[in-house]
């Protein structure tokens, strides 16, 4: 194994693929305003489910290419531990950016993720959050009170 990734393992309370990770996420179902103030009701739960696990998608893939440019290290790191992900919910957007403050603040790498408008959520709305890769202690302190998804 490469001496670095070995050091980086080897620390306490290091899990790798945390991150790419923490995916977060509130995922509305029912009823988002558009841009004339309605309700859109037109599309199931069902596909609202679906939109959420792209949504995911996008946030560790966003997380995965900011990591190639900033830590290819712990980028292989993660890599070579299954590439992790753990995913959890949130109630609103504003709950989704004090945790991407939160992680910022931890020195995370950060993922957020704005809806294109093409389903039933507004254009712009910050779905979806993406954490780490970093210590599960840290990832706890932020994370660590809400719910798996």
């Amino acid at each position: 194994m490469i001496p670095i990734i070995t050091d980086l393992l080897s620390q306490p309370g290091v899990m790798v693929g945390m991150g790419l990770g923490l995916c977060i996420g509130f995922f509305a179902r029912g009823s988002l305003s558009q841009d004339n103030g309605t309700e859109d009701v037109g599309n199931s739960e069902d596909d609202a489910e679906e939109d959420g696990w792209d949504e995911c998608s996008h946030a560790t893939l966003k997380a995965y290419k900011q990591l190639q440019q900033k830590n290819k290290t712990l980028l292989r790191a993660w890599e070579m531990n299954g590439q992790p992900k753990v995913v959890v919910k949130t109630e609103d957007e504003e709950s989704l950016l004090d945790l991407a403050a939160l992680g910022r603040e931890a020195g995370l790498t950060v993922s957020l993720i704005q809806d294109a408008g093409r389903t039933q959520i507004a254009p712009g709305s910050r779905t979806v959050l993406a954490l780490g890769p970093g210590p599960v202690c840290l990832l706890d302190q932020i994370t660590g009170h809400l719910k798996l998804y």
